[in-house]
């Protein structure tokens, strides 16, 4: 999965929307995928927290990190689950480019 995120879909989408935000902390560039349980609606999300410093959001986790669906990742086939990770990529830049640069706030 990280080597379709890295090679296949993360250069597809930087050269379309642009860049996702740079580490917070050290100079790792890397995607952190997570697999966790969720709620059968949901197939995965970023969290706004983790693009801050834990000193003054203390449940970030300080990173580029895309929270994704184990139970759908046990139940899709890959392209399906690629098509997960590429969404919430999306939304990474989308927040990089939109808030984090320049500063934009919509609502949530």
């Amino acid at each position: 999965m990280s080597s379709e995120l890295e090679y296949k879909i993360k250069p597809t989408l930087n050269n379309i929307y642009g860049k996702e935000p740079d580490p917070i902390r050290g100079t790792d560039k890397r995607v952190n995928i997570i697999l966790t349980p969720m709620i059968n609606s949901i197939d995965g999300y970023i969290k706004t927290d983790d693009f801050m410093l834990r000193n003054s959001t203390p449940f970030s986790n300080e990173g580029n990190i895309i929270y994704l669906s184990a139970n759908k990742i046990k139940l899709s086939p890959d392209n399906i689950v690629y098509s997960f990770l590429a969404h919430e990529f999306t939304h990474l830049i989308t927040y990089n480019q939109k808030y984090l640069k320049s500063g934009a706030h919509d609502d949530i």
